[in-house]
């Protein structure tokens, strides 16, 4: 589910970064830190035992790092795949452990859901995630506020590939080209049925930005 339901959801996807209630950190910013023309990839709701190998395949084989927020419960059923995406290089972020939407949730429960997803990741792969990602992109103010008080800004997407409701790979590399720009953060997932898309239409996207003078990166370790 990616349908905005809050107000704010709407326009904190629109920005893409989301540090407290107030301050934000959009493209501008991320064009400064890194190289003008560099772009995020990002991936939700994994690991997956059938996709998440075949897109980190992919990486590799183009050179590409990316971003993974992960789910707890899915690390923990395949601590193999998400040991794998620190060893060869990749960030992972905290996606939740179960999927659960926040605005359902009560603080205490928003606040433990992330320590024990943290904690997972931790004990699995041996890394503690810098950034959240809320699931479904559903966040307030305050559960904001609440999790960057845990230690973690909180990200959402400036680029919807949409392949989590795609039916072929050339609407998800439609997606991505018609909305992309320097500093951009792709959303796209690997742990979803649609998933065989992303895993179809992610090399053809690498090439064509590519193609346009893009760089990718890891999201910023500091900001």
């Amino acid at each position: 589910m990616r349908k905005c339901i809050l107000g704010i959801v709407c326009s904190l996807v629109m920005v893409g970064f989301v540090l407290g209630p107030t301050q934000t950190i959009d493209a501008q910013v991320l064009r400064q830190i890194g190289h003008d023309k560099t772009v995020y990839l990002t991936f939700d709701d994994g690991p997956s035992k059938r996709y998440t190998p075949q897109i980190l395949d992919i990486l590799s084989a183009k050179h590409v790092p990316a971003t993974f927020f992960v789910l707890g419960f899915r690390v923990r059923e395949f601590p193999a795949i998400a040991r794998r995406l620190v060893v060869e290089g990749h960030e992972i972020g905290n996606h939740g452990y179960q999927h659960d939407f926040l605005p359902e949730k009560t603080a205490a429960w928003v606040a433990q859901d992330v320590k024990r997803t943290d904690g997972t990741i931790h004990q699995v792969t041996g890394s503690y995630p810098k950034y959240y990602r809320p699931p479904g992109g559903l966040i307030t103010d305050n559960e904001a506020k609440s999790i960057v008080s845990l230690g973690h800004p909180v990200i959402l997407w400036t680029v919807d590939s949409e392949d989590w409701k795609a039916n072929s790979a050339d609407k998800i590399i439609r997606h991505v080209m018609d909305q992309i720009q320097p500093g951009a953060v792709i959303l796209m997932h690997d742990g979803v049925s649609n998933s065989r898309y992303t895993v179809e239409a992610l090399p053809k996207i690498i090439d064509a930005l590519r193609a346009q003078g893009y760089h990718f990166a890891r999201l910023p370790q500091s900001l």
